[in-house]
């Protein structure tokens, strides 16, 4: 058994929650989901605003090329960065 940790293929999908803590004072919730799996839809990231400002607004980045962390094969995926994204607002 090796110590490397895995989980650097890009080939995946992620969905979770997350809070967004605004200069003003109060925060907004949102749901979040991360697809760079093509055999499971559209190479995309997409977030809806589900409380708080902005609430029901939603955005869609697709991303041309994601690359992960450069120490992935170290310490496991902790970043997507994408150099050029097409963002779609609604």
């Amino acid at each position: 058994m090796d110590d490397v940790p895995h989980g650097c293929n890009l080939l995946l999908s992620i969905e979770g929650s997350g809070t967004i803590d605004w200069n003003t004072g109060p925060d907004s919730q949102f749901d979040f989901a991360i697809n760079t799996d093509p055999l499971n839809g559209t190479i995309t990231v997409s977030a809806t605003i589900t409380s708080g400002p902005l609430t029901g607004d939603s955005g869609i980045a697709v991303p041309v090329l994601a690359h992960p962390n450069l120490d992935c094969a170290l310490t496991g995926l902790r970043a997507l960065t994408s150099e050029a994204a097409v963002v779609t607002f609604g």
